[in-house]
């Protein structure tokens, strides 16, 4: 059921929410190459500094070197969670 209603402030506000929907919509089509070079420079900054570390400095933090580009990718993809847990083939 749709109220009707004589405000002209909600009649505006109406009419000017739908052009801007529609051009967050395009804005956020439009974003998505640089999302992904954003995310693509993260993950490749995290590997490089994991691989930096000495064998050492990584089995002290749980870290196999080999697993160091699943590590990043996680850890990129999933901030808030340990991505040491997502290894699978230890």
């Amino acid at each position: 059921m749709t109220q009707r209603t004589d405000n002209p402030f909600m009649i505006a506000a109406s009419a000017l929410s739908e052009p801007y929907a529609a051009l967050a919509g395009v804005a956020h089509l439009l974003a998505w190459p640089f999302r992904s070079i954003s995310r693509a420079y993260r993950m490749r900054r995290t590997a490089m500094e994991l691989e930096n570390l000495d064998a050492r400095t990584l089995r002290d933090i749980g870290i196999e070197r080999m697993s160091i580009n699943h590590i990043a990718r996680a850890s990129v993809d999933h901030p808030a969670a340990d991505p040491r847990q997502a290894v699978t083939w230890r």
